[in-house]
């Protein structure tokens, strides 16, 4: 019986969650057609703009993360589902001249588009500045399909760097 912290496993269920996306996998590398890949055990998927302009890599070690919707001024506005990814772990490989920073009230958050086809690709959270939140919607072979009951979070009334201290 294989443990699930042995490196046999391990190896196994990434190669099994690789096989979950339903496209044929090329080994070259670890590459295959969907842009994803393993490389030290670690999921990096390719995120992109509508028109091609913006490319982003993405070190996912867990997949998905902290998927959610959110309400507060702008995330209703642009009502995208996003996920998590460290700041070290989203690296743009293309078109970094063609992203356009958006910030405002505090200008904690920093909201990230492409200045040729407009889409949102991600932006620097506000409520955790180490992480940004990736339009998964752009990310190659997610399918926003299965998305569609992401909850939200109350980011109008109770955004968690609105909390004082005192209320802590």
């Amino acid at each position: 019986m294989l443990s699930v912290s042995s490196p046999i496993y391990q190896t196994l269920y990434v190669f099994y969650r690789l096989l979950r996306v339903r496209k044929s996998i090329f080994f070259a590398g670890f590459l295959h057609e969907n842009s994803c890949y393993v490389m030290n055990c670690l999921m990096k998927k390719k995120s992109s703009c509508h028109c091609g302009s913006v490319q982003l890599i993405l070190t996912m070690p867990n997949d998905l993360e902290k998927v959610r919707r959110c309400n507060c001024s702008i995330c209703s506005r642009k009502n995208a589902v996003v996920a998590s990814v460290k700041i070290e772990n989203l690296e743009v490989i293309k078109g970094k001249e063609f992203l356009t920073k958006y910030s405002f009230n505090t200008h904690t958050a920093k909201h990230y588009f492409c200045s040729k086809c407009g889409i949102y690709t991600h932006h620097q959270r506000r409520s955790d500045p180490s992480e940004y939140g990736v339009n998964i919607a752009c990310i190659e072979g997610v399918s926003i399909e299965d998305y569609l009951n992401v909850g939200y979070d109350d980011g109008k009334n109770n955004h968690p760097s609105d909390i004082s201290i005192e209320s802590k």
